[in-house]
Parts: structure tokens; sequence; C-alpha cells
């Protein structure tokens, strides 16, 4: 089982400074200026992109974790509802991940995403029925609905709710190597192929 992520507010990242061969500095995240979750619309968007994450296909069923809808839920126990004011809903969020152990834990593992009491990215996540070690084969129609999916997004989202990403880690960055090494594996052999022919026709001068 892999677990993928879907997240919002980050344009991408900056690989100056970065080595090929440094495994663990990649770059720095590139954060959306023009992310903004407060206007409800942005409300409304969060809450449809997680609805509409828990029907794609390639979804293991009950494996998505939005924190709107706990969020939701917690703002449904004061009587209120989602959409809400900006400021409301500002407070009410800064509340909730202050004093609520469920907003806590989303903001500690950074699905909330508050610098200086500040919304800057949001991310869901969601599990797909697939091993690290699948072949690349498999995988790739798994990457390909997903990024459809994100490419939907981004096409009814708000102005202020373009950054849409989605990523599963190394299951996702280990299927250009692994073509690599299958395309270089028969590169490997056809070369070989070659070139004991050409010494085998040399060593024993007889092209027949």
């Amino acid at each position: 089982m892999t677990q993928i992520s879907l997240f919002a507010g980050v344009k991408g990242i900056n690989r100056t400074g970065s080595s090929m061969w440094d495994s663990v500095f990649v770059g720095e995240a590139e954060m959306d200026d023009k992310f903004d979750p407060y206007p409800k619309e942005s409300q409304q968007f969060l809450k449809d992109m997680c609805s509409d994450l828990k029907k794609l296909d390639v979804i293991t069923k009950d494996s998505v974790v939005c924190w709107i809808d706990v969020f939701e839920a917690w703002v449904n126990e004061k009587e209120k509802t989602l959409p809400l004011p900006e400021k409301d809903f500002s407070d009410l969020l800064l509340e909730w991940v202050s004093t609520d152990i469920q907003g806590r834990t989303f903001r500690q593992i950074k699905s909330v995403g508050l610098v200086k009491d500040k919304l800057i990215y949001s991310e869901f996540s969601a599990k797909i029925d697939l091993e690290f070690r699948e072949p690349s084969t498999v995988k790739k129609p798994y990457f390909d609905k997903l990024e459809t999916f994100v490419q939907e997004l981004r096409n009814k989202a708000p102005a202020s709710f373009k950054s849409i990403h989605q990523t599963a880690g190394f299951t996702w960055v280990w299927m250009p190597s692994e073509v690599a090494f299958v395309t270089s594996a028969v590169q490997g052999i056809m070369i070989a192929m070659v070139f004991a022919f050409c010494v085998l026709l040399i060593a024993t001068r007889n092209i027949i």
C-alpha cells in the first residue's frame, strides 16, 4: 500500500545549490504567493477537493484523510457551517489547531501548513493499492490517473488555488530510473552482441 499526498500552496522546488549526489537536500519549496484558502469559494473548493478524492477509483476505500472534514465537524459542533466569513474561518482554524487534539495532530504532521498563524499550504492524504517495488508498467496507470485528476482540479479551482500537486514519494520518483535501467540493459546487450560478432568475424576470418 502506498500513501499519496494531494497538496496546494507550493509552486515547485527550487533546486539552486542542490547536488544530484545529495539524497538528503533536494531543494527548497517555492511557496505560492497567490494561494489563499480563506475566501468562501476556497473553503468550498477544499471540501469539494476532498470529496472528489474519495470518489477516485484508484484510491483505496476509506483511506482518505482530509483535515477539512475533521475541522468542519468541529465547526458544526459550534453550530456553525462551512464556508465561513474569512475572519471567522481564520479565528476558528487557529482555535482548532491550538485546543483540539485532532487539530493539533494535523498541524504537527504538517497537513495544516500554518506559518505565523497564516495557512500557506494544505495537504490531504490517501492510499492506493500499489507497492513500491511494483514495476513501472504497473505504477504508470495509477500515476497518469492521479495526474489527470490533479489537472481537472486545477481547471475548476479558484484563481487563488491553482498550485495543486500530488506525490507518492519514491514510488513515483523511482519510475524513470526503472525505465532507464531496462533501456540501458537492452542497449548493453545489443552492443555486446555486435562486439562479439565482430570479434568472432576477425578471429575466424569467416563471414559465412
